[in-house]
């Protein structure tokens, strides 16, 4: 069952929600994306923070951020191809290259200084 967090967030049209197998192409796109990786629906409550955080950056009209929610469990092969140790985590990518994980739930700042970055070079 998707959280509520989860929900408002995919209520944006710059976000959609992709399997484990869509990320790729989802990445592979051009501009600056993000990507909630939530983990198991219910066993990972951090996921409804991270979803709040990025909706947060979505709040300019004019941003130009795609993001994607993968729900669900990885598993073990997934989590070694992408460098996911930690569920909940935030891709960020550009260009469809990826260029940083960031591990569970971190102070604003580092969201800030991370994403706003992105966001930057995008412009």
């Amino acid at each position: 069952m998707r959280s509520p967090a989860v929900a408002q967030l995919l209520e944006d049209p710059r976000t959609v929600a992709v399997d484990i197998d869509g990320l790729p192409g989802f990445v592979a796109g051009s501009g600056p994306v993000l990507a909630v990786l939530t983990g198991a629906p219910g066993r990972r409550p951090q996921s409804e923070d991270l979803a709040v955080v990025v909706r947060e950056f979505l709040r300019d009209p004019q941003s130009r951020l795609r993001v994607a929610v993968v729900e669900g469990a990885w598993n073990a092969e997934a989590k070694e191809r992408w460098g996911v140790r930690i569920e909940p985590s935030l891709l960020i990518a550009r260009d469809g290259a990826v260029l940083e994980i960031i591990p569970g739930i971190r102070d604003w700042a580092v969201y800030a200084d991370r994403i706003g970055r992105l966001v930057e070079r995008a412009a």
